[in-house]
Order: structure tokens, then sequence, then C-alpha cells
């Protein structure tokens, strides 16, 4: 058996929140009544179990083979619309997403994360595939396993085990937030006051 580790950006703990009364009523989000409508859930234990989702994981990806990574990363997706409903981090939800008129997506972003996976033989990228409607990389067919954290192995390339810091609070927590529009279609808010 061969071990391979597979490095991507990874987005985990993942939850579609539906308020029923909405945080903030503006098309500008509100970061304060975000702030205290995301502590109150975090204490729901009921809500947190009922609106957790499937992680996901991007399609770009680098490998290591023996101690060798590979110098560069590979997109497996050829075509990327551009349109939020095809991002990597939202396209498994989206059709959660747009059963609602009001909608929280949320969840911890890795920027990267490694993954391992043991075959038999040699490996070729050509085995690779790109679950799109999970966001999940495959190696004929079959998924990577999650590396605990403090066992990736190190990379010398760009941002090893680094975690997204940004969004509405400076930490690793990626948000998006969607409002139907008149049309009944999810829009994606940006603008924060």
């Amino acid at each position: 058996m061969n071990s391979v580790i597979l490095e991507s950006d990874f987005y985990t703990e993942v939850n579609i929140f539906v308020p029923e009364i909405l945080p903030f009523k503006t098309k500008k989000i509100d970061r304060n009544a975000l702030k205290n409508y995301l502590e109150k859930v975090y204490e729901d234990e009921d809500i947190m179990n009922e609106t957790k989702q499937k992680q996901s994981m991007s399609s770009e990806y680098r490998v290591k083979l023996g101690d060798k990574w590979s110098t560069s990363r590979k997109d497996l997706q050829e075509y990327h619309s551009g349109m939020v409903s095809d991002y990597w981090q939202v396209h498994p939800y989206w059709n959660e997403i747009n059963k609602h008129d009001f909608s929280i997506l949320h969840g911890t972003y890795h920027t990267p994360a490694q993954f391992k996976i043991e075959i038999e033989g040699d490996f070729y990228t050509r085995k690779l595939s790109f679950d799109k409607p999970n966001s999940q990389i495959l190696f004929q067919g079959k998924e990577f396993t999650l590396i605990e954290p403090g066992k990736w192995a190190f990379s010398e390339y760009g941002n090893y085990g680094g975690d997204f810091e940004g969004g509405y609070f400076g930490d690793n927590r990626l948000i998006y937030i969607f409002k139907k529009d008149k049309k009944g279609f999810p829009c994606l808010l940006t603008e924060v006051k």
C-alpha cells in the first residue's frame, strides 16, 4: 500500500441557519446583530445538530508522494462560472439555501488542510476526480480521509496548515448570508454597516 497526502482548502463544521426572527432587517449586514445571533445559536445544541451539513473541499490541490510535494496547485475543475452558487464552499448547500427566504451558511475554513488515502499500485493524477455536487476530491471514486490538524505533514509551499483569518469577525469562520430578491433568487449579502 502507498500513502498519498493531498492538500486542499477545506470547509468543515458547516451549518445552515434559518432564523425565525431575522438578526437584521436591511440588506446591509449588521455585524453586532449577526454576532449576537450566532452566540445564541452556538449554545443551542438542538439547532446545531439539526442544521449540521457535510464538509466540503476545494477542487484545487497539491499532492505529496513519499517525501516530495508537487510544486504547484492543480485544479480538477476546468470551468468556474464565477456565480456564488458555483463556489465549492457554497455549491453542496445551494439546494437547501434556495428553499429559504433568508439563510446563513456558516463553517470553519482551513487553507489548506491535509488528507490521506492508502492506494495499491502507483499514483496517477488522472485517477483523481472532483465530485462537484459534494465538493470532494476522489481517487478512483474513493474519498480521502482528513488528517488530524496537529499531524499534518510539513509543506514548504504557501500557507501550510494555516487558517483563513478574515470574514466578519477576523477568525477562520467563513459565513455567507443569503436573502431572496423579489424574483425569489437567493442573493449574497456582502455590504456591512
